[in-house]
């Protein structure tokens, strides 16, 4: 099937102009990029949808990234865009693209509706945040309700919004490959019914979606039962991510490329050179720990366990290394990206950004272009672009404090491959959060680790046992 493209959608933009350019980035190109990023994800993942909770994920999260910025065709919010003259719109986008659901009569279950809704709505702003900005009226007079003020789609472009649903999606699900992971077309109500009845009712319909999602939100968002409010994270933080990366332009998202002959290739080492360690972390498949003495390879170990881990027989997602010191973080990004995995490593902790600037100066590029690199470096690390990142474990504590960005950060993380080295240089306080955050990941998201040090004093080591569960104990002889 060949693509087809919505070339009459052409000056239905979703981003403005940058720079010097004349035209905006179009809606449909912004989200095809979304949806790019989101086959990706898929064959990352594949098993995601037994991790959420969720039969039907992709179909779910597909038609959400579709339908996520439509709203952006209102009147007002094209004229912000097309004008550099500082017009305002006062709404939110993601409200009024709630409003295009009512389009579809076949190809979502009721449960799956919510789910689409919800991870629209909430793509860009917390529930709190929507619920003040369009709270419900004390009077039930419609045109009161600030709702009202979305209703600004001309009829030219309803029809056009309408036949790229009609008449691209399947081509688009083609060309994606996304028709493995269930993704499949929705059967919508007739054109003349979509576009006529836009405006009927629109306040009332639009508010009652907003309830229903609201009440969702307490069964979900609220939940203190992990495994219920999981789908939600997973659902919301994909939608986001998706959304920030093809915004960002970042590209295919790549699984790590290091796998055991590679890394030995990488560093001129045969198999049969390895230390007994070495060779024992590279056969192991689930989490372990490994004791052994400084300058005995460990690093090396850790690599060979990471890039052996297999997920649903593919390769191991992400591989993420952490370390207790910014040094030492510097020192192992330095070594990755040199000698095991150059131009997949990213660097995250609270002064990446000058240690990277650093490293771009050493490398003889100009104030300026290092300045830019560093910060594209820093945010493509943020974006959890790269399949391998060397971090501080306080950035995946942040996603324990719900902190802004939480649900891309742990929808990044299942089914990882975790490295802590000098685990036994905590404090307790912390070192127990630590551990607390690897039982949740294990449990909950698929992931493993591999926990080593020169020493593990053995209450250390009773409490790591009681995270991983189930592991393997390697020492160094």
């Amino acid at each position: 099937m060949n693509l087809i493209w919505p070339v009459w959608l052409d000056d239905i933009w979703a981003k403005s102009p940058v720079g010097d350019e004349k035209t905006g980035e179009t809606l449909a190109c912004h989200t095809w990029r979304v949806l790019e990023r989101l086959k990706d994800m898929a064959s990352l993942r594949p098993g995601l949808p037994r991790v959420a909770g969720i039969e039907r994920l992709w179909h779910c999260l597909f038609w959400a990234c579709w339908l996520h910025d439509l709203g952006k065709a209102a009147d007002g919010f094209q004229a912000v865009l097309h004008s550099r003259e500082g017009v305002t719109w006062n709404h939110r986008h993601e409200v009024l693209s709630l409003a295009f659901l009512d389009w579809v009569r076949d190809g979502l279950s009721r449960e799956e509706v919510d789910w689409v809704t919800a991870a629209i709505i909430f793509h860009h702003r917390d529930p709190e945040e929507i619920n003040r900005r369009y709270p419900k009226p004390f009077s039930g007079d419609s045109s009161v309700d600030q709702l009202s003020g979305l209703c600004c789609v001309s009829k030219r472009v309803l029809e056009g919004l309408w036949r790229w649903i009609d008449a691209c999606a399947g081509s688009w699900i083609e060309e994606l490959g996304l028709s493995q992971f269930g993704v499949a077309t929705l059967s919508l109500v007739p054109l003349d019914e979509a576009v006529d009845g836009f405006t009927q009712g629109f306040v009332t319909r639009l508010r009652k979606r907003l309830d229903s999602v609201r009440r969702w939100g307490y069964k979900y968002f609220l939940q203190r039962e992990v495994k219920e409010a999981l789908g939600s994270i997973i659902v919301r933080g994909h939608v986001a991510s998706c959304d920030h990366l093809a915004s960002a332009h970042t590209g295919k998202l790549h699984p790590p490329s290091a796998v055991p002959e590679h890394l030995l290739a990488q560093w001129n080492m045969a198999e049969d050179k390895l230390f007994p360690h070495q060779r024992a972390c590279m056969g192991l498949q689930g989490s372990a720990i490994m004791v052994a003495p400084t300058g005995s390879g460990k690093t090396e170990a850790a690599l060979l366990w990471a890039s052996s881990q297999q997920t649903n027989g593919g390769p191991v997602p992400r591989i993420l290394y952490t370390l207790p010191y910014q040094a030492s973080m510097n020192a192992m990004y330095d070594r990755l990206r040199r000698s095991s995995c150059p131009g997949q490593v990213g660097l995250e902790h609270g002064r990446s950004l000058l240690a990277l600037y650093q490293r771009f100066l050493d490398e003889e590029l100009p104030r300026d272009q290092a300045a830019r690199a560093a910060h594209l470096a820093r945010d493509l690390a943020r974006l959890h672009h790269q399949p391998v990142r060397v971090l501080s474990p306080y950035q995946l504590l942040k996603a324990f404090f719900r902190l802004s960005g939480y649900e891309g950060l742990l929808s990044d993380v299942v089914g990882a491959a975790f490295i802590f080295d000098e685990i036994h240089a905590y404090e307790p306080c912390r070192l127990a959060m630590i551990l607390a955050s690897m039982r949740y990941l294990r449990t909950h998201l698929d992931a493993r680790f591999l926990v080593m040090s020169a020493t593990l004093p053995s209450i250390v080591r009773d409490r790591l046992a009681e995270a991983l569960g189930q592991y393997s104990f390697v020492e160094a002889s």
